[in-house]
């Protein structure tokens, strides 16, 4: 057998191992995701989402850390109620979302603590990326799981808005999505 034979035999090795490996993982897209926000500006909640998401999930019941998460958003899909105000916030000042037209999460760490999926994400906005935790609470729904997390996030860690005494810093996020194995 030539050096180059036992090469390509290896590599056809490598190939088989990886396309089986990548075949058994179990992501699966997530149906009726919903991205939402609540943020106080001048006292008063507002409310919002964004229509576009995406959303997969490697749900690994016996061995929690191996389990995956994964998201993104189509900034320019905000939605507060308010076509000006939407507008508004996919400026430069706000999400600029001509320049960074996709949210993304997607969890580094995944750990079982009290009966709940804690959570370690890298949150990536307008080119920033920061490292946040949450639990996901994993409710079963028939042959399916609601998978749900909430988290407070500092909107001025990413550079979304500047300061401003109406508007708070602090933005509730909540992510939800059904994953079916």
């Amino acid at each position: 057998m030539t050096g180059l034979s036992k090469i390509a035999r290896f590599a056809f090795a490598g190939l088989m191992l990886f396309g089986s490996l990548a075949m058994n993982a179990q992501e699966r897209a997530l149906n009726s995701l919903k991205v939402s926000f609540r943020i106080k500006n001048a006292g008063i909640g507002v409310d919002g989402s964004f229509a576009k998401a995406s959303g997969y999930a490697d749900l690994q019941q016996g061995n929690p850390a191996a389990s995956r998460f994964r998201g993104e958003v189509e900034a320019a899909s905000i939605e507060t109620g308010i076509g000006l105000r939407n507008q508004h916030l996919r400026r430069a000042e706000y999400f600029d979302v001509a320049r960074f037209p996709l949210l993304r999460m997607q969890s580094v760490e995944v750990q079982m603590v009290q009966g709940k999926y804690q959570v370690t994400w890298d949150i990536t906005m307008k080119g920033q990326t920061r490292r946040l935790k949450s639990d996901v609470d994993v409710i079963r729904q028939g042959d399916a799981f609601l998978l749900k997390t909430e988290m407070t996030i500092n909107r001025r860690d990413w550079k979304i808005g500047g300061s401003s005494l109406t508007m708070a810093d602090q933005v509730k996020v909540t992510v939800q999505g059904v994953w079916k194995p």
